[in-house]
């Protein structure tokens, strides 16, 4: 869980206008920065009220923080369903390029460094990824 001190000193970093708000479209740094991990389509959702050029501050973003604290957490059988199309011999392994390709393409797009960070440590055997692994390490942070 985060603290507001957490919350404030992320806002103090980001703000550049001295009056301790950030941007709208720094929301989701400030969020990632006290560790949560909101999706984009999250994200659109808690801003959506604000227009592009809005500040947003403490009062605002404290009862955003919650709702990303306690939304509900990623179910890895619902992760290896996602990936079982993907699948094609059914032993529990993806190519490394489709696994790079699905994560870069859909949903919350990942850029490259993103990927290579994700895909760090993660065992590579004849370009295949397992499922299983790829699915504990992420949900594992």
């Amino acid at each position: 869980m985060f603290s507001n001190d957490d919350l404030v000193d992320a806002i103090t970093f980001y703000d550049t206008h001295g009056d301790q708000k950030v941007g709208c479209n720094q929301v989701g740094l400030v969020l990632r920065a006290i560790g949560l991990v909101p999706t984009e389509s999250h994200l659109t959702k808690l801003t959506s009220t604000f227009n592009e050029e809005s500040r947003v501050g403490i009062e605002e973003l404290v009862p955003m923080a919650r709702e990303v604290a306690t939304s509900r957490p990623v179910d890895p059988n619902e992760l290896t369903l996602c990936l079982a199309p993907f699948d094609r011999d059914s032993n529990g392994q993806i190519t490394l390029s489709e696994l790079r390709h699905v994560l870069s393409h859909w949903g919350d797009r990942l850029n490259e460094k993103e990927l290579d960070g994700l895909l760090q440590g993660i065992d590579i055997v004849d370009g295949k990824v397992s499922i299983p692994v790829f699915i504990k390490h992420i949900t594992s942070y």
